[in-house]
């Protein structure tokens, strides 16, 4: 799966993206959002990879908290493709 936001100062360096396979937390994943998103472009967006996960409950969350250290924590898109 992938994610992409709009970098600015103020974003968290460590916004927390929380992955679950159903309500089973596989993983969470850190992301500098000052920074651009890295990694494949689909759209003319650039995508940054968070995780390849298993989904075995056919139910896949992921959260992003407000729990960074930045003013503005972002969700602009996500991708999930099947592998």
């Amino acid at each position: 799966m992938q994610v992409s936001w709009h970098p600015y100062p103020n974003e968290p360096t460590n916004a927390p993206y929380a992955i679950y396979d159903g309500n089973t937390l596989l993983t969470t994943v850190l992301i500098d959002q000052t920074k651009s998103a890295s990694g494949s472009s689909y759209g003319g967006v650039s995508f940054q990879t968070l995780a390849t996960v298993n989904i075995t409950s056919a139910t896949l969350r992921v959260v992003l908290s407000n729990s960074g250290n930045g003013v503005w924590v972002v969700a602009d898109a996500m991708r999930v493709a099947p592998v």
